[in-house]
C-alpha cells in the first residue's frame, strides 16, 4: 500500500469496496452498515461457577451470586460492547495511519525526483482527506462510545499521530502550492492531560513534541527547545520552570521533556505550557512556537489539589469546546483519564480504571439514565467525586487496597445485602460512602443480618482489624468483575500497625 489508489480505498471508494481486513473506521461506527456484518465475538466473563475452559456469556449469566454478574445484568448489550466496536476503530485508523506515512514518504521521494507538482499536489490534498476523515471518526467514537482505559490511551495515541501528519501535509501543501518556503511547525508528539502537580515536583510523565519542516529544507544544526509559561501574570518565580531546554535528536527532530519541574504554585489556578526554538534558515534565524498544552494546576498542599483537579476537568469537559452540554460518554471518557492520570501516586504503579457498571451506576444516580451531562450537573457532582480521588491518592494504604480490589466503588445498601446474602457470618464489603463524600462504608454480615456502618477511622486496615464482627473480606478481579472472600488478616495483614487501639470507637450507623 501507499500510493493514492489503496488510499482512495480506504478513504474514498464506496462501501462495498473497503478491504475486508482493514475497513474504514467510518464503516465501523455505521450501525446501518455494521448491521449488514458479522457481530462480534460474544463477551466472555467468568464465576465462580465457569472454568477457563468453559466461560459464560453476557447473554448466560445466572441471576445471583457473584458481584459481577450482580452488576454485569445491568449493562445493555452495548455498552458491554462498546470497547470492542472502539477497539476497532482505532486499530482501523492506526492501520490507516502506516499506509499514510508510506504514502508522505511517496510524495517526498516525487519532489526529490522532479515529480510534476499536479501529480505531488494531488497526492497531498488526497492524503489530508483521508487524514481529516480519520481524525473525525475518532472524534466521534470518544463522543459517543465509553472506551476502556487501554483504548483510551490507544485512541490518544493515534489522534496525535493523525494530527502530525496533518500538519506535515499542510506544510507540504503551502510549499508546493503557494511557493511559501522556511515553513516550521513545533508539535505534540505526547502531550499530557490536565493533571494536578506539586511545586517542585518532576511532570512524572514523557511529554514530547516534534519539530516539523518542509520538502527543501535541510539542516544539521542541533536545534534547542526551550519551555515557557504561557503567561507570566500568575508568577513572580525568577526562574518558574526547571530542566525546561532540550536538543532535538538530530536524525528524528524529536525532543522529550521527561524531568520538568515548576518551580511555582499557581494558586489553584490553570496555566499551560508552550515550546519555543529559534530555526537558522538562509534567511536568518526563525522564530518557532508550539500550540498550548493542556492545563496544569501547580499546589503547595493536598488541601489544595481537590479543587484544583474539579477545575481541570471542568476545563477540558465543557470550557475547551465552549459546550454547555455534552454526550455522558464524552464526559466519562474525560472522568476516566483523569481519574487514572491523578489517583496515582506514582507513574510505575499499577492502575485500576473505573468499569461499565461503575460508570452506568453514575448515569443513572446522576442523570436518571439520561444520555446528556450539563455544566451545573458535572460541576455539582464533581466537587464530591474529587474527595473520593483525593482519598484513593492520599490516604494511607488505600491505594494498594484499591487497586488489589479490596475496595468497591459506589454500591447501594441493596446492592451489598444482595451481594452478601450468599457468604457466611462475619464477610464484609468495604465501598465509597454516598452520603459521605470521601468516607468508606462497611456492609457485613452479623446474626441479626446485614448491618451497615461508616468507617471513620484514618487506617482502614487497623480498624478492620479491631472488629471481631468482620472476618472475610470480600475482594473484586478487577480484571473479571468477580469477588471472593479472603481472611482479613491474609488480605490486609501486611498493613496492620503495632499500636493496638481496641479501645476506641470509630463508627456508627449510616
Amino acid at each position: 500500500m501507499g500510493n493514492e489508489a489503496s488510499m482512495l480505498e480506504y478513504g474514498f471508494g464506496s462501501q462495498e469496496a473497503l478491504n475486508p481486513s482493514l475497513r474504514n473506521s467510518a464503516y465501523l461506527i455505521n450501525p446501518e452498515l455494521a448491521e449488514q456484518n458479522t457481530p462480534p465475538s460474544p463477551i466472555m466473563y467468568y464465576s465462580p461457577e465457569s472454568s477457563s475452559e468453559h466461560p459464560i456469556t453476557y447473554n448466560e449469566l445466572p441471576t445471583s451470586l457473584s458481584h459481577s454478574q450482580t452488576f454485569q445484568q445491568q449493562v445493555p448489550y452495548h455498552m458491554v460492547d462498546s470497547t470492542y466496536q472502539a477497539a476497532q476503530v482505532i486499530e482501523a485508523s492506526e492501520n490507516i495511519f502506516v499506509d499514510l506515512q508510506v504514502a508522505t514518504d511517496d510524495i517526498k521521494n516525487k519532489w526529490k525526483a522532479d515529480t510534476n507538482l499536479e501529480e505531488v499536489g494531488k497526492l497531498i490534498e488526497t492524503n489530508m482527506s483521508i487524514v481529516f476523515k480519520e481524525l473525525h471518526n475518532l472524534e466521534t467514537v470518544f463522543d459517543t462510545l465509553i472506551i476502556d482505559i487501554n483504548q483510551l490511551k490507544n485512541y490518544r495515541h493515534v489522534k496525535f499521530q493523525l494530527e502530525i501528519l496533518m500538519t506535515q501535509l499542510e506544510i507540504y501543501r503551502l510549499e508546493v502550492f503557494e511557493n511559501q518556503t522556511n515553513i516550521f511547525r513545533l508539535v505534540y508528539k505526547n502531550k499530557p492531560s490536565p493533571v494536578v502537580l506539586f511545586k517542585g515536583k518532576p511532570l512524572g510523565m514523557n511529554l514530547e513534541l516534534k519539530l516539523l519542516h518542509g520538502l527543501s529544507f535541510r539542516t544539521d544544526d542541533i536545534v534547542q527547545v526551550e519551555a515557557k509559561l504561557a503567561s507570566t501574570s500568575q508568577t513572580k518565580a525568577k526562574k518558574p520552570l526547571i530542566n525546561h531546554i532540550n536538543s532535538c535528536d538530530r536524525l528524528k527532530q524529536e525532543v522529550s521533556f521527561m524531568n520538568l519541574k515548576f518551580n511555582l504554585s499557581t494558586r489553584v489556578k490553570p496555566i499551560n505550557l508552550c515550546f519555543h526554538t529559534d530555526i537558522n534558515t538562509t534567511s536568518g534565524y526563525m522564530h518557532v512556537e508550539s500550540d498550548l498544552t493542556d492545563p496544569f494546576v501547580v499546589i503547595t498542599s493536598e488541601g489544595q489539589w481537590a479543587e484544583s483537579l474539579q477545575k481541570l476537568i471542568l476545563i477540558e469537559s465543557f470550557e475547551e469546546t465552549d459546550a454547555k452540554e455534552i454526550s455522558w460518554s464524552r464526559f466519562c471518557n474525560i472522568l476516566q483519564l483523569s481519574f487514572v492520570l491523578n489517583t496515582k501516586p506514582k507513574s510505575n504503579v499499577p492502575e485500576r480504571s473505573l468499569k461499565y457498571h461503575e460508570l452506568l451506576y453514575l448515569q443513572n444516580k446522576i442523570l436518571g439514565g439520561r444520555d446528556t451531562i450539563n455544566t451545573s450537573e458535572a460541576r455539582a457532582w464533581i466537587s464530591k467525586f474529587v474527595e473520593i480521588m483525593k482519598n484513593i491518592r492520599f490516604s494511607e494504604h488505600v491505594y494498594d487496597m484499591w487497586v488489589e480490589g479490596l475496595i468497591y466503588f459506589f454500591a447501594s445498601r441493596e446492592t451489598c445485602e444482595t451481594l452478601l446474602m450468599n457468604y457466611n457470618i462475619g464477610s464484609f464489603i468495604i465501598r465509597f460512602s454516598e452520603s459521605t463524600p470521601g468516607k468508606f462504608a462497611i456492609a457485613y454480615v452479623s446474626e441479626e443480618g446485614i448491618k451497615h456502618h461508616l468507617i471513620k477511622s484514618p487506617n482502614i486496615p487497623d480498624y478492620i482489624k479491631r472488629k471481631k464482627a468482620l472476618s472475610y473480606i470480600c475482594k473484586i478481579d478487577i480484571s473479571t468483575g468477580n469477588s471472593s472472600v479472603q481472611h482479613k488478616d491474609l488480605a490486609l495483614g501486611r498493613w496492620y500497625k503495632e499500636v493496638d487501639r481496641s479501645n476506641t470507637v470509630y463508627e456508627e450507623d449510616i
